[in-house]
């Protein structure tokens, strides 16, 4: 709850600084693996950039971890491989980041709604959960004036992109 009342927090309030986005996806699938040792994430660079300096961008690290840490637990948790598959793409002007599992998929009629607080999806129920995950996720983009946008299929999976301007 902390952490999504700093990221609706007045802006000028949040510490920023340069993040190396390579290194905060390690970091986070380190810390998602040493809590859960049974999911399957894995990380693949489109085309790693000449300058390593495109892979920065100016950001709140620990936000920016919580939202990155919040889509590949999602994934897992609602696969039953409990596998996900993270994609980094840099260009000249974006960093994109797309999260694709093969887990339950979100019903069309209820994608309206995922970025409600406390939102549960019909067929998530008996899978843990508060529903804050996805609302939190998209705030934390937002502050970092980037988007998050869903594509899923029942049963087929789901796929999470961010996208951040640098």
């Amino acid at each position: 709850m902390l952490v999504l009342a700093q990221a609706s927090s007045d802006v000028s309030g949040i510490a920023f600084s340069q993040i190396r986005i390579d290194d905060l996806l390690w970091q986070t699938r380190s810390e998602l693996l040493h809590s859960f040792p049974e999911y399957k994430i894995n990380i693949h660079f489109e085309i790693l950039p000449d300058d390593e300096l495109d892979l920065e961008i100016t950001g709140n690290e620990q936000l920016l971890k919580t939202a990155i840490l919040n889509l590949i637990d999602n994934a897992c948790k609602f696969s039953s491989d409990k596998q996900v598959s993270v994609f980094l793409k840099i260009t000249t002007d974006n960093i994109m980041l797309n999260f694709k599992d093969n887990g339950i998929g979100i019903p069309v009629a209820e994608m309206s709604q995922i970025f409600e607080p406390f939102y549960r999806g019909s067929n998530a129920k008996n899978i843990s959960g508060h529903g804050l995950g996805l609302s939190l996720t998209k705030k934390i983009i937002e502050l970092h004036h980037g988007f998050v946008r869903f594509s899923s299929q029942i049963n087929h999976g789901t796929s999470a992109e961010i996208i951040l301007s640098r």
